[in-house]
């Protein structure tokens, strides 16, 4: 009998780790997707178990912040998106900053529709700022697709593209749109964003391929 309430208590110890480690898995999905109230729920159930972990405590601490401040924005503006957006200059850099900047592109695409920008930002931008450079560089692509050619601010957009397709690591590809984009309008490009140390010589070329904006 002693062996079998031995067998059980440790069933129930294994099973009681495995609900706290989903806990803190889930807490963690939840701040990448900033799912903030999800998440201050999973720390709260983690640290029920394991009240001294420090760093799980300042998470939730953060977020908990966050999600209050995110409650009054709402009421003030009274609509979702906005006070999502305004969140941002309160939510600090790092990881959550990056969640936050999907979370903003995400939203709006599902409410404006893909390619949509957000009080003339592209939400493609918030794409590649977040670290994916793949979503970036189809949101993007959308924007442009929208946009009139001779419209002020492609050349911008034709750049941030640039951008992500050389975080995707094409190098010619990304060079095709820099020089598209200052051919367009050599002001718009913000240079500090390019990591290439070449590209600036771009705007000096007088030559393009005819189907610069088509898809290489």
């Amino acid at each position: 009998m002693s062996g079998e309430r031995v067998a059980s208590g440790e069933s129930i110890q294994l099973d009681l780790f495995s609900n706290v480690v989903q806990s803190w898995q889930k807490a963690k999905d939840a701040l990448a997707g900033f799912r903030l109230d999800d998440a201050v729920r999973e720390m709260s159930l983690y640290l029920e178990t394991y009240p001294r972990d420090d760093d799980v405590r300042a998470h939730l601490a953060a977020a908990t912040a966050l999600v209050e401040r995110l409650t009054r924005l709402h009421a003030e503006m009274g609509d979702e998106f906005r006070g999502l957006l305004a969140l941002g200059a309160h939510v600090p850099n790092g990881e959550l900053k990056q969640a936050w900047r999907r979370r903003v592109a995400r939203d709006a695409e599902e409410r404006f529709g893909e390619g949509c920008r957000i009080d003339g930002t592209p939400a493609g931008l918030y794409w590649l700022d977040s670290g994916d450079a793949a979503q970036a560089e189809r949101s993007l692509r959308a924007t442009l697709n929208a946009m009139p050619r001779l419209e002020p601010g492609r050349a911008r957009i034709l750049a941030y593209l640039g951008d992500a397709i050389f975080q995707r690591e094409d190098a010619e590809r990304a060079g095709k749109h820099y020089l598209s984009a200052f051919l367009t309008a050599p002001a718009q490009v913000d240079l500090a964003r390019i990591d290439r140390n070449d590209i600036p010589s771009l705007a000096r070329r007088e030559e393009m391929p005819d189907d610069i904006d088509g898809d290489w």
